[in-house]
């Protein structure tokens, strides 16, 4: 379903991804399409002009990269960021640095990418994507289907105490942090797997580990 009157931030270098990349979003999305070569004529255009979402293509993301999706979404928040790489990343502190909310891996080849960008601008706003266009990831398991929630090593923690029946208070004292904390984790829990109480999130938990 085209999402019109969409604008759309393309960031990429290379001329032929560039052109596939710019297809793919036209064709699910029916936006209107702004491509720009590096991030710093993405940060100045942005500062100017309001987009829904921001497709951001990288070889890799490093510090400096980080800095400046960091300074993309600190300019503009309520804008979806979503951001290619053509290598899987499995460093979690990057993934919380970054803010990830979902992750999917797919080969660019296989086009699901405008499928991905149909569903991040459906979502809330404000959200960072992360999705590996490598080769290997074309016949993965994620491909062509919405990212995967992302979640940090201390929301894990507190989703094994949850599962072992404990409270807030006790989540609290385990973990050495204040219950406010806790309810913080919890409610980043709820969003990110889309469920409302406690138990559906010990049977979150026990799909990851089957």
């Amino acid at each position: 379903m085209p999402l019109r009157h969409t604008n759309i931030l393309l960031v990429e270098r290379q001329t032929l991804l560039n052109q596939i990349i710019r297809q793919a979003l036209t064709d699910a999305t029916g936006g209107s399409i702004f491509s720009l070569p590096d991030m710093a004529a993405a940060a100045a255009l942005t500062e100017k002009q309001d987009f829904a979402m921001a497709v951001i293509s990288l070889s890799d993301i490093d510090r400096k990269n980080i800095r400046a999706i960091g300074a993309l979404r600190e300019c503009r928040p309520k804008m979806t960021i979503l951001v290619l790489t053509e290598n899987t990343i499995h460093d979690a502190e990057l993934y919380e640095e970054l803010g990830v909310a979902g992750y999917a891996a797919f080969g660019v080849h296989a086009l699901n990418l405008g499928e991905l960008a149909g569903y991040a601008l459906r979502e809330p706003g404000g959200r960072i994507l992360l999705a590996s266009i490598g080769e290997q990831g074309a016949s993965g398991s994620h491909a062509g289907q919405p990212p995967a929630p992302v979640i940090s090593k201390k929301e894990k923690e507190v989703l094994e105490l949850i599962a072992k029946g404990m409270r807030n208070k006790e989540i609290a004292r385990e973990l050495g942090l204040a219950e406010s904390t806790i309810k913080s984790h919890l409610g980043q829990l709820r969003k990110k797997l889309g469920v409302s109480n406690r138990t559906k999130m010990a049977l979150h938990l026990k799909n990851m580990k089957d």
